[in-house]
């Protein structure tokens, strides 16, 4: 208890019908937080499965770039080699 606390005039009793109106309040107002809570966080999970989803699609999509490119920089070794890039594929003359 604080000075302030210690000196300041009593409070006079609250009925009960008061009390029990705040203790309703103050039930009704922990229930909405309590279903703004759990909504936020089906919202979170629902938002970090499609994360993980999005991540694993973004990995495919760089692997399969990566994959071009390495492609690309064969295809532009061969010709500047001047080889073919592929084998023929039937017998010549």
């Amino acid at each position: 208890m604080d000075a302030g606390t210690a000196l300041a005039a009593p409070e006079a009793p609250r009925s009960v019908a008061a009390l029990l109106r705040e203790l309703q309040t103050r039930y009704r107002t922990a229930e909405e937080a309590s279903e703004t809570y759990n909504a936020t966080a089906e919202k979170l999970k629902q938002r970090t499965a499609r994360l993980k989803k999005v991540d694993a699609d973004l990995a495919k999509a760089r692997a399969a770039l990566e994959s071009s490119r390495a492609d690309a920089g064969r295809l532009a070794r061969q010709q500047y080699r001047g080889t073919p890039s592929s084998p023929p594929t039937s017998g010549c003359c």
